[in-house]
């Protein structure tokens, strides 16, 4: 577990009354909503260290409390579960983020529920789905300046407002990336490579739709020289190919998309069982002759129901991990 968030010392007076109201009240699901940068995580960290029934619930896909990024996962005692959605941001896949959570907390007691920092445009949707869904008996509101009325007007139940403290850490981007590209590289220290089928794969256009025929495949090789590995046909045509000829081609996107195989290198997968992530991978090699798929992974595991392909693509450096981010349409 591995935190950007300090541990309080000199604890404010009002983060010890909220402690209080929670013994008293034993409220079952808190949730912790805030702008980012407004220490949500380290006040879940002080509520857990003096209230140790509780699990957490972490939300925050980009800047996890709990290992690793790109899931939602669930710290419960020791046990540790995850759920995979395969980016930093949830926007773009609240069904998941909703989904995930839900799943998570079905059948535990006592949870303290860390969100993200998205809180204004889009973030507003997510947080009233989350509120409607996950249904917390109290929401602890950390604000500066009444930011989070367009929220709580959406919840009936009981609702604590904190102010930020002052000395709450501001983060940007850089400083944010960095600090995740530490956990990834954290994580996967001490991978190993596993290899899978391609049945197996998920979460790109194609591996789905129906694959095309041999006519189908001479004729797209023939006329853009290529070699073609792997083509399917959803709403237009998906190919994976390498040019065996380098000429100038004219394609419309609206009709055909292609890329080669070392697109997918470096690319985040979730190994999924039984709808949960046991853990992730990044894949090394993409052996479409022999429908191979070879992932390096600290987990060890050999039976998995699939392996979803995310939108995180990391690149392994001497000293460092680089992280870039890809938009959910491009594969």
């Amino acid at each position: 577990m591995i935190n950007k968030a300090e541990y309080i010392t000199n604890v404010p007076e009002d983060r010890k009354e909220l402690l209080e109201k929670i013994k008293k009240e034993n409220y079952n699901r808190i949730m912790v909503i805030g702008a980012m940068d407004s220490g949500k995580t380290t006040l879940i960290n002080y509520i857990k260290n003096n209230l140790d029934f509780y699990s957490i619930l972490d939300c925050d896909v980009g800047q996890k409390s709990i290992l690793p990024p790109a899931t939602i996962s669930l710290m419960k005692g020791f046990e540790v579960k995850h759920y995979f959605i395969g980016s930093v941001t949830p926007v773009g896949y609240f069904e998941e983020v909703i989904f995930g959570s839900s799943k998570l907390i079905e059948d535990v007691e006592n949870v303290l529920i860390d969100t993200t920092g998205l809180v204004f445009g889009s973030g507003e949707d997510l947080k009233r789905l989350k509120i409607k869904v996950l249904k917390p008996d109290l929401i602890i509101a950390l604000e500066r300046e009444g930011e989070l009325n367009h929220i709580l007007r959406y919840y009936d139940g009981d609702v604590v407002r904190l102010k930020v403290a002052e000395e709450v850490k501001r983060f940007n981007r850089d400083e944010r990336r960095k600090i995740r590209e530490e956990k990834w590289r954290s994580y996967f220290n001490n991978s190993n490579t596993l290899e899978f089928t391609m049945d197996k794969l998920r979460g790109a256009k194609i591996f789905q739709g129906r694959e095309i025929d041999v006519k189908e495949k001479n004729l797209l090789e023939n006329l853009f020289k290529w070699e073609i590995f792997r083509g399917v046909y959803c709403d237009k045509y998906y190919v994976v190919k390498r040019d065996l000829e380098n000429v100038n081609r004219v394609i419309d996107k609206n009709t055909l998309f292609y890329l080669d195989p070392e697109r997918f290198k470096g690319l985040i997968v979730g190994l999924i069982k039984d709808d949960l992530c046991l853990g992730l991978g990044v894949i090394e090699e993409m052996d479409f002759k022999n429908e191979i798929v070879r992932i390096k992974t600290p987990i060890e595991v050999d039976n998995v129901d699939e392996i979803k392909i995310g939108r995180i693509k990391l690149e392994f450096l001497v000293d460092k991990v680089v992280e870039t981010f890809l938009e959910r349409d491009t594969l």
